[in-house]
């Protein structure tokens, strides 16, 4: 996996290590992600956390209302994590991947 701030291009592996995304990606999932992906409503992006600052899944909702140059992002699971409602929206330039597939329990090394 890149590092934080890293650029990339094509296509990668990302293990999920948090709750966050529950039901939909489950600690230890594999995923296949594709560097220097685009945001569209309803799509799994990677971005570096912005308090955090490591390399984060979350949903795309829609467009922030107030700069449609920014995206909306959430968790899936309500009771963990942070997203939107915690940062705020983030901007188009730090979408750094966009998540294709998690990738079969015979692959995963689970």
């Amino acid at each position: 996996m890149s590092a934080p701030g890293q650029r990339r291009r094509g296509p990668g592996l990302m293990r999920v290590a948090g709750p966050s995304m529950e039901p939909t990606l489950h600690r230890a999932d594999l995923l296949l992600v594709w560097w220097g992906g685009r945001a569209a409503p309803g799509r799994l992006v990677v971005f570096e956390h912005p308090l955090e600052g490591v390399l984060t899944v979350k949903r795309v909702v829609n467009t922030d209302p107030d700069d449609p140059r920014r995206w909306w992002v959430e968790r899936d699971n309500p009771r963990v994590g942070s997203d939107s409602w915690t940062f705020g929206s983030i901007a188009d330039a730090q979408i750094l991947a966009r998540v294709l597939t998690r990738l079969p329990r015979s692959l995963r090394g689970a």
